[in-house]
């Protein structure tokens, strides 16, 4: 369900006067995200020295026509202090944050225009603080796309690691396994400042795949033998909540129910007109488990591999594609997901190469394909690899 869209006024909202604010929030910089025909959701997370207790904020949309929109709104700790406002906006421009003294970076979003003949896209993935400094965000801010697809991996769990050889700047601490330990982990990349700028260039549509949580994980089942898989979930349940917190999305907030016992739906779509149907998928939260955690072995496949009732999306997620394939008439459908899809087994005997990928789903992955329509693209995360290869 979308999240509750707060009063919007007929002018910028004025400066909430928030007690206790003495140094700026604004530090992890502000985003825009699941744009729809009418609507786009606005993003920010405070940080800093917070007081105790709910913070105003004010938010202000300025359409490129010279119309202004706004209204003030609370957060507070058991949202990690994000903000995430559906604006109702009918054209593109600018918006920003006030919070006291205080004024957020601006930022430029813009809703779906259904008559557009052109749409410019940006995927991305795998982003490691600690070996690189994102010169490919800033390439994003500077290009301006009109929407960001962001397949997975926003941020790398693993414990901070000793500066040299790969290791160019550290995470923060160990390894997290808690909301607080997510929490400073997220804040850590989003002090990057091109990534902000990346951030506030564009809309963007953010699909999670394992890093988010643990590498390799699947469903409640660690990539570590014999942990406890009702450990695990409350350990997930924590990293799903940190990542709605630092993600612009029209997700509402995931209940406790929905992190530990439901699934949090996050698979959702975006349609440009007739011009392109993007579908982004979760092929990390329902699939069963990996059959081997080796890669690049090059003998013949495990037991399993292609057992037909292997599911990497779960059955109402592979409903829901085969549904939106069906009903499409855009020119181009468009999948967002987290592995690679085609098949890249090798040699006589039809080695899988890593289990994590689709050639380890065999069966689900005839599935989407028979139910594809011809004019099916995918973007692709999590293999640290450019490639590009034809589907079948």
């Amino acid at each position: 369900p979308p999240i509750t869209e707060p009063p919007a006024t007929t002018a910028a909202a004025t400066t909430p006067a928030t007690t206790g604010l003495t140094e700026d929030p604004f530090v992890y910089g502000v985003a825009s995200g699941d744009p729809d025909i009418g609507s786009v959701v606005l993003w920010t997370r405070l940080g800093g020295d917070l007081p105790e207790g709910d913070i105003d904020v004010a938010w202000t949309f300025m359409g490129d026509s010279g119309n202004a929109i706004g209204a003030t709104v609370t957060t507070n700790e058991s949202l990690g202090h994000s903000l995430h406002i559906v604006a109702p906006v009918d054209e593109p421009g600018t918006f920003s944050f006030t919070a006291g003294d205080f004024t957020s970076p601006t930022g430029r979003t813009a809703p779906i225009d259904p008559s557009t003949s052109e749409y410019r896209i940006a995927a991305g993935s795998c982003q490691h603080y600690e070996t690189g400094r994102y010169a490919a965000h800033r390439d994003i801010a500077e290009w301006s796309p009109d929407l960001v697809v962001w397949l997975g991996d926003f941020m790398y769990e693993g414990d901070a690691r000793e500066l040299g050889g790969p290791v160019i700047r550290q995470h923060e601490g160990p390894e997290p396994t808690d909301l607080a330990g997510y929490r400073r982990r997220y804040g850590t990349y989003l002090s990057d400042s091109q990534l902000q700028a990346s951030r506030a260039a564009a809309p963007w549509l953010v699909i999670w795949d394992d890093h988010e949580v643990e590498n390799n994980y699947a469903g409640v089942i660690s990539e570590n033998d014999g942990e406890d898989p009702i450990a695990f979930a409350a350990r997930r349940a924590q990293a799903y909540q940190a990542w709605w917190e630092n993600t612009p999305t029209r997700l509402a907030a995931p209940s406790e129910r929905e992190r530990v016992d439901d699934p949090y739906v996050i698979h959702r779509g975006v349609d440009v007109g007739d011009l392109v149907r993007i579908s982004a998928l979760d092929g990390r939260q329902y699939r069963d488990p990996i059959l081997s955690q080796e890669i690049l072995q090059t003998g013949p496949p495990v037991s399993g591999w292609d057992d037909p009732d292997r599911t990497m999306l779960g059955p109402e997620q592979e409903r829901w594609i085969a549904e939106r394939f069906a009903t499409s008439d855009a020119t181009w459908n468009c999948l967002a997901q987290q592995t690679v899809l085609s098949d890249t087994r090798i040699g006589d005997v039809g080695a899988i190469l890593n289990y994590d990928q689709w050639d380890g789903y065999h069966a689900a992955r005839e599935r989407l394909l028979a139910n594809a329509p011809g004019n099916l693209i995918t973007l692709t995360g999590d293999i640290h690899l450019a490639g590009v290869a034809e589907l079948g």
